[in-house]
């Protein structure tokens, strides 16, 4: 691939410029403070930094006119009532491969957005993906993060080999536990280690955060603390409450169906339950004089 020309700017249509198919993969919107600021930016000082486009023709495939820099930049100047552009056409990458095309698309939008650090994990494996393409390497779905990978990936986060590795374990779960990881409801080492699930249990536990089932009690039924384990205090009274909610739920309206036989089998643990809830609820209880 030819190197970069500054090529001229030329005027075209906002609305025939077409988004990269990969741009809701791997960059999502703005959040709305990033956005107001560029749109406050471009309406005070014009546009700045053009939008970049592929042509017409190109080896890549992709269509006429595909944004590879700028995406938001034209949703904004579209909002604005804008109808054309100065763009700046990259017929230097007529001849580029998909690969290569796509290595210009992430590797600009990675340095333009501010990502949380799973997206910027996500960002940059993809991007060492497609160089080591470019070298002819083989690809497989998910390599090993060690090495070159491993040293790579972790230079552009700033993050430690293990919590490297922790997010990568994070990028191979369903959606569903990513999602979860990122609105904070799974702490990293817990989203990981979900991760190193076998396929079917990962499927069921994305499954539960589907059904609106709470992240963190899912994470309890998959991972229960082994005896002796040491867990706050806090920790070990919500994960009891939770069970006791749900064990309301499923056998509330349904206790008359109980054969004794079962009640006496679980004689034990209910008089142990029932002393722990009395010794709990005489915190509630005013100190004596």
């Amino acid at each position: 691939m030819k190197a970069k020309t500054e090529a001229g700017l030329e005027s075209l249509r906002l609305a025939d410029l077409v988004p990269h198919p990969d741009q809701a993969t791997y960059f999502g919107p703005y959040g709305e403070n990033e956005r107001a600021a560029l749109q406050s930016n471009i309406e005070a000082n014009g546009l700045r930094v053009p939008i970049e486009v592929l042509p017409p023709r190109n080896r890549a495939g992709l269509p006429a006119l595909t944004i590879i820099s700028g995406h938001t930049r034209c949703e904004i100047l579209i909002g604005l009532d804008h109808v054309v552009s100065d763009v700046r056409v990259r017929h230097d990458l007529a001849k580029a491969t998909r690969s290569e095309v796509d290595v210009e698309f992430i590797a600009d939008n990675f340095a333009r957005r501010q990502l949380d650090p799973l997206d910027r994990a996500r960002v940059a494996l993809r991007l060492f993906e497609l160089e080591r393409d470019k070298r002819g390497r083989k690809t497989v779905d998910h390599p090993p993060v060690e090495g070159e990978l491993r040293d790579r990936i972790g230079l552009i986060l700033g993050v430690s080999g293990r919590n490297l590795a922790r997010y990568f374990s994070i990028l191979t779960a369903p959606l569903e536990v990513q999602r979860a990881f990122q609105a904070s409801a799974l702490k990293l080492v817990d989203a990981a280690r979900i991760g190193s699930l076998p396929e079917k249990e990962q499927l069921r536990f994305a499954a539960r955060l589907s059904g609106g089932d709470d992240a963190g009690a899912v994470y309890a039924d998959f991972f229960p603390p082994r005896p002796g384990t040491h867990v706050k205090a806090s920790d070990a009274l919500a994960s009891f409450v939770r069970s006791l909610g749900k064990a309301h739920v499923d056998l509330g309206d349904r206790v008359d169906r109980v054969h004794p036989n079962l009640v006496l089998r679980a004689k034990v643990e209910l008089r142990r339950g029932r002393k722990l809830i009395r010794t709990l609820l005489k915190k509630l209880e005013p100190a004596p004089e």
